[in-house]
């Protein structure tokens, strides 16, 4: 080792030698990221129109691509993040705001200490006009979920735990410890108390069902139970992430995370819980799984890596009989953030940064063709929990696709792609 390397990781913390790593690795990729143009390019006729939402001064972003932005009411109204450019998750707070894209106009309406850099306050749209949902924190170190009334702006029901996934009817929703998320997953849960019990597999936690009408609780499966469910899991942490309702309300489904010596640091195995018959369902258990969509009441597609020949893959499960559909295009042997359109028989998806720091956002029909729609730079020097996936958000209302990207500023901004209408 140099002397100067020495001297380096003498004088700096590990947190500093990532980021003064990641500025090298910024500046020495300059001549692509120097100007708008190379940052960011449209590639296909399909995409009609761009465009981008940005704050001086602010991070401002989607959230999770699982949740539609758009307004069922008004489609350019969308639900967005925003905090300052040096905040901190579990000490700072964000601002929850709605954004007409044709008018410009800001509604910053609320503030929360319950979010993460990757999925938000779980920011949502109701059923009805005006009515939102997101966590919270309550003054009793409890964490909540607020259902709000934009228009009135003011609560109107206070749930008593915070919600992952809510299903289409507001009848119930699911909730997960997500301090022990954040303690396990940096970037996913939330960290303004601190206490998780540090015991492999709690038997009081787990994936809870809570009674929307009246606020109860109900524990469906306990992280005891789903380690016991699984192979070498006793003596690992166990938690879960990624909570999706199916369209019906009848599943749900989770990954069952083990952490492990071996890379990644960490095992994801495919669950859904059945609520009509009040049984675990194991959908996959060897392959490493990476994220999902609901293509319909019992398929999912899910993205994922087949640790024996170490590559990527998009397949499609039935929950019913457990079999899966593998799609073979060799642009798919890689992860990304899937999301089924209304338009056409296919999704859209996106990528994680090249060497070059280019992330693409593309489509993909079920005639196995493959078509890249948008690259756009992502900045290295945003990097561990403060990472900027695209994570497409399909409108629930048109072809439009919100993006959270860094492809200038060195700050969170949203691109929203505008796909061409068929005459």
């Amino acid at each position: 080792m140099s002397f100067l390397k020495k001297l380096i990781r003498k004088m700096l913390s590990e947190q500093e030698r990532r980021e003064l790593k990641a500025t090298v690795r910024y500046y020495k990729n300059l001549p692509y990221s120097i100007s708008r143009k190379q940052r960011f390019k449209i590639l296909s006729e399909k995409v009609g129109s761009v465009d981008i939402i940005s704050f001086p001064k602010k991070h401002v972003f989607v959230g999770y691509y699982d949740i539609a932005p758009d307004s069922p009411y008004n489609n350019n109204q969308i639900l967005l993040h925003l905090l300052s450019i040096d905040a901190e998750a579990g000490k700072s707070s964000i601002d929850l705001a709605v954004y007409d894209i044709n008018t410009r106009e800001l509604n910053i309406f609320y503030t929360t200490h319950a979010w993460c850099w990757q999925q938000g306050a779980r920011l949502r749209w109701g059923s009805k006009k005006g009515i939102v949902y997101f966590n919270d924190v309550q003054s009793e170190r409890k964490y909540c979920c607020k259902k709000y009334n934009i228009g009135e702006n003011r609560v109107i029901k206070t749930i008593p735990a915070p919600l992952y996934d809510i299903c289409s009817n507001e009848k119930y929703g699911i909730s997960i410890n997500f301090e022990r998320l954040q303690r396990l997953r940096p970037g996913y849960g939330y960290m303004c108390f601190g206490e998780t019990k540090q015991e492999c597999a709690p038997v009081d936690d787990g994936l809870f069902y809570i009674d929307l009408q009246n606020g109860k609780s109900k524990l469906l499966i306990s992280l005891r139970e789903l380690a016991e469910s699984a192979s070498n899991a006793m003596n690992c942490q166990n938690y879960i992430n990624h909570v999706s309702i199916s369209p019906n309300g009848r599943y749900i489904m989770f990954f069952h995370i083990l952490v492990v010596d071996l890379a990644p640091g960490w095992k994801a195995t495919l669950c859904v819980y059945d609520l009509e018959e009040n049984k675990l369902i194991r959908l996959e258990d060897e392959d490493q799984v990476s994220h999902y969509t609901w293509k319909d009441n019992e398929n999912i597609l899910i993205t994922g890596i087949n640790l024996k020949t170490h590559t990527g893959f998009y397949r499609e499960y039935t929950v019913a009989t457990g079999a899966y559909r593998e799609l073979e295009n060799q642009n798919l042997h890689r992860d990304g953030h899937p999301t089924y359109s209304r338009a056409f028989n296919g999704f859209y998806g996106d990528t994680y940064p090249n060497n070059q720091y280019v992330q693409s956002f593309f489509m993909y029909g079920n005639d196995n063709k493959y078509e890249k729609l948008v690259d756009l730079f992502s900045d290295p020097r945003l990097f561990n929990e403060k990472r900027c996936d695209l994570h497409p958000h399909y409108f629930c209302g048109r072809e439009s696709i919100a993006l959270d990207s860094t492809f200038e500023n060195k700050k969170r901004e949203v691109v929203v792609v505008n796909m061409r209408r068929k005459d």
